[in-house]
């Protein structure tokens, strides 16, 4: 394709100059390492980077022009676009280069603060039980069979239309992906149809970059407005959340909310939840359903509702979706009960937020015989309105809280311990809290006082293998760090 017929579908006004020439275009690339012969590089000015300063490294690769919001600069061998929105013109090209990917494949897109990736997982497995479909989530990328470890929630729209061109090749036909805010805000979803969209809560956390709850919401919404995700069919929607109540009151498609009373479309007539899972009565649009799932805690009771509404809207039948639910038996790192064989229990969540923090700790106390200890603590470079009140709601619904270092980043491990604890002791004087600010130490100390009947928790991780410090990453596993610890004693 050349450039021109490229260009041709982009809005008049977002072309603010394009130099002459038209050469073929074959791919369309935003990191000079992936550029190949014939690519249309995005030289795009990040939040870290300038990809201005690599652009000649994109030219010695053959690139044959480049996308840039700042104007042609001199002796430039090859043809500059200047353009409004480069994010959206990156959508819109790698979009239409690869003739529109997500317009050939079902997708349902999940937004929210907590509970996206259980969702996601669980509409995989309803999907999956008729044929192989796509799952793009935090914990990994998987087209049928084929697992690929994932990177950003959501990432590049380049990568996207990739991916959904890899799936539609191998005959997926339905694919679930979480769509996080910075994936909006940076319109790395812009021009994806999504024709079925949930939103689970809106919650404390990335407030670095949004700034205020209302921006946060206003970022989310955009999965919910025609005018950015023109493919919007269903919206399936957390009537119990504030936000999610908003939410379902402005969304001009059809809509089916979920929450504990009959005020919702999907609610639990009936309830009965302990450690070994989930059965209830979903009165819904549908009829009533029986479900019964291995998940624990009133916060799957929320997941698994959107999950099952979210594929009903779709006409999968109620018994693919009932089956799906059943046979789902864990997703990694929430949750995760490690096997050992032990006294007490050791178990992985990927909670990091305040909220998801106060839920998996009310399951916990809700399974356990006798203390919860629950190691946790705060990332770098991230929110720090957050960090009083995750520590707040870790030492309280705790028996004994270690707080430690969780992903540090470029920021000093003690000095978030020290915004976290910040007055602790004026409002918490009935519990136990320690600060260990090595991770492995926590852990190891936390195993070291965990007695018969215990349940100790380890929080902010889950799935991760690796821990974050400064720009770069360590292997950190922790059921093998646990193991290792446990083998050493």
């Amino acid at each position: 394709m050349n450039l021109t017929q490229l260009l041709q579908p982009l809005p008049k006004e977002w072309i603010i100059h394009s130099a002459s020439g038209d050469p073929d275009i074959t791919s369309v690339a935003c990191d000079s390492r992936k550029v190949s012969e014939g690519a249309l590089f995005f030289a795009i000015k990040g939040l870290v980077s300038d990809g201005s300063i690599f652009i000649p490294e994109a030219i010695r690769k053959g690139a044959s022009a480049v996308v840039s919001e700042e104007p042609e600069p001199s002796k430039i061998p090859i043809p500059w676009i200047q353009v409004k929105s480069i994010r959206k013109v990156m959508a819109s090209c790698s979009d239409h280069l690869l003739g529109y990917p997500s317009r050939r494949i079902r997708l349902t897109g999940i937004t929210g603060t907590n509970g996206k990736t259980t969702v996601a997982h669980i509409l995989d497995n309803i999907f999956s039980r008729k044929s192989p479909s796509l799952l793009l989530g935090t914990v990994k990328t998987s087209l049928g069979s084929l697992r690929e470890e994932a990177g950003l929630t959501t990432p590049e729209s380049i990568d996207l239309h990739l991916l959904l061109e890899r799936a539609i090749k191998m005959g997926i036909q339905h694919g679930v992906m979480e769509v996080s805010s910075h994936a909006l805000a940076f319109d790395r979803v812009y021009g994806m149809l999504f024709p079925t969209a949930v939103f689970t809560n809106l919650t404390t956390d990335h407030l670095d970059f949004h700034k205020t709850m209302e921006e946060y919401f206003s970022v989310k919404s955009l999965l919910f407005e025609p005018s950015y995700n023109q493919g919007l069919q269903n919206a399936v929607v957390n009537r119990d959340d504030p936000f999610g109540e908003r939410l379902a009151g402005i969304i001009p498609v059809s809509v089916f909310t979920y929450g504990l009373t009959s005020s919702a479309d999907i609610f639990p007539s009936s309830i009965d939840s302990g450690i070994k899972g989930i059965s209830m009565q979903l009165e819904t649009p549908w009829g009533r359903h029986a479900v019964e799932s291995t998940l624990c805690g009133k916060h799957n009771i929320y997941n698994i509702m959107a999950a099952f509404g979210a594929a009903l809207a779709q006409d999968i039948s109620p018994e693919q979706a009932l089956y799906g639910i059943k046979s789902l038996q864990t997703v990694p790192g929430r949750f995760q009960r490690l096997d050992l064989d032990l006294p007490w229990s050791v178990v992985l969540d990927y909670a990091h937020t305040p909220d998801a923090l106060k839920n998996v700790l009310k399951l916990a106390r809700s399974v356990c015989d006798r203390r919860v200890i629950c190691v946790f603590g705060c990332g770098g470079d991230r929110d720090k309105s957050k960090r009083p009140e995750m520590a707040r709601i870790g030492v309280s619904n705790s028996d004994i809280a270690i707080i430690t270092s969780d992903n540090p980043r470029t920021e000093d491990p003690e000095k978030i311990i020290e915004d976290m604890t910040r007055g602790i002791t004026d409002y918490i004087s009935d519990r136990e809290w320690e600060v260990i600010t090595d991770r492995r130490s926590a852990i190891t100390r936390a195993l070291e006082i965990a007695e018969a009947g215990d349940l100790v928790l380890l929080a902010g991780k889950g799935h991760e293998d690796y821990q974050i410090l400064g720009t770069g990453k360590i292997p950190f596993n922790e059921e093998l760090i646990v193991k290792e610890i446990l083998c050493s004693q």
